[in-house]
């Protein structure tokens, strides 16, 4: 190394001198900022490729192990800290493992019902009891007719058949449970006082997707068997309800069930800017949350319809902006721009059912970005919806 420095005070204009400088300012810079490794890299290999190097034998030896191990060293720091970040998430105790309530339900002993429904009331309590009144309508446990009810649910011939395919398509929940640990712990850590809901999972002839009660999540497994499913034939479903029903969209939709009724809408003003934000900030969580998802299985669009919302942002902006809708009180009018529909009023058939609701997600993303002094728990908090918008300054 001294043998270098002094050859380069006696030639500082050298290309091997010139090239030494401008690398190793940028591993002092590395240091600082892990993503110029990249740029030290290219520099090493342009000193190789010019035969730079070869001028000076001894000191090109050292000089490239040098480098090597600088390189070697930076990655191993970037390794370190990506680790740290790992270990950090490690730190928050969560369950997401699934309770497997359709199974326990098709599988018990009916000689024991009136036992095996004692036992689901006091381990399952708030969701069972939504399930019962709400999901398949059959009512309260104290009343008379409810276990006839409840026997003539299970042994339903097409009720049997969904819980075959069900089982057929879910035989093991355990990738499902890996990205929902993965997401509770990222909440945790946003949120560290804040508790994580159960999971179960249920088959709900095919009412509710997921709902959300008390500390519990549901999840209708029989609202996610896939896209072309025979079943969703057989109901008749149009296909822009239908395009959501596969497996890899139970997070999100369950995910954003349970942040809307964590984060309530402030309707002291009610219009469609508030139910963009709204929704915005509900997207721009589940996206934290969710960070290796596809943006398009969040936000409910296929991959064309994702790339309509993104081409066509400015435009959706200002023709709410130029048709006065933006602040807009009528909630006809506000159902048809965020409600699921084969296609959002006002605009193309092209576009999807809820374009809007990419404008309210690139708000709330914007106004992250322009005030990074603000945590997550501050922007999900803030129900000041044209606060946001303005301090996003939004102008795509």
């Amino acid at each position: 190394m001294n043998k270098i420095i002094s050859h380069c005070k006696k030639t500082p204009n050298t290309a091997l001198c010139s090239s030494w400088k401008q690398t190793f300012t940028k591993v002092n810079l590395l240091f600082s900022k892990t993503s110029l490794a990249l740029s030290l890299t290219l520099s090493y290999q342009r000193l190789i490729n010019t035969g730079v190097l070869a001028s000076l034998s001894s000191q090109t030896r050292f000089f490239q192990a040098l480098i090597r191990l600088t390189l070697y060293s930076i990655f191993i720091f970037s390794s370190c800290t990506n680790e740290i970040s790992r270990k950090e998430l490690k730190k928050f105790e969560v369950d997401s493992k699934i309770i497997r309530f359709e199974e326990e339900l098709f599988h018990m002993d009916q000689d024991t019902l009136s036992r095996a429904v004692r036992e689901f009331d006091e381990s399952l309590t708030d969701f069972f009891e939504i399930y019962n009144y709400y999901i398949i309508n059959i009512g309260n446990i104290n009343e008379r007719s409810f276990e006839r009810y409840l026997l003539d649910f299970i042994n339903d011939h097409q009720n049997q058949e969904v819980f075959a395919e069900v089982m057929r398509v879910f035989p093991d929940l355990s990738s499902l449970e890996d990205e929902f640990d993965g997401a509770f712990r990222l909440f945790k850590y946003y949120f560290p006082q804040e508790r994580v809901p159960e999971l179960v999972s249920y088959i709900g002839g095919f009412n509710y997707p997921t709902f959300t009660v008390g500390d519990y999540i549901g999840i209708g497994l029989d609202m996610y068997l896939g896209i072309e499913n025979e079943f969703y034939i057989r109901l008749g479903l149009p296909d822009y309800q239908k395009k959501n029903l596969y497996p890899e969209k139970i997070p999100s939709d369950a995910l954003y069930n349970w942040l809307n009724e964590k984060f309530v809408f402030n309707d002291s003003v009610e219009n469609l800017l508030s139910y963009l934000v709204h929704e915005g900030k509900l997207m721009y969580m589940i996206d934290k949350l969710l960070p290796n998802q596809d943006m398009g299985i969040k936000m409910g669009y296929t991959p064309e319809e994702l790339s309509w919302v993104k081409h066509n942002e400015k435009q959706m902006w200002f023709y709410l902006i130029e048709n006065k809708l933006l602040y807009s009180s009528d909630i006809m009018e506000i159902r048809k721009l965020i409600g699921p529909a084969p296609y959002t009023a006002y605009f193309t058939n092209e576009s999807p059912g809820r374009a809007t609701v990419w404008n309210g997600y690139r708000i709330v993303s914007e106004f992250a970005s322009r005030n990074p002094e603000l945590s997550l728990r501050d922007i999900m908090m803030n129900t000041s919806y044209q606060e946001i918008l303005r301090d996003s300054r939004y102008n795509p």
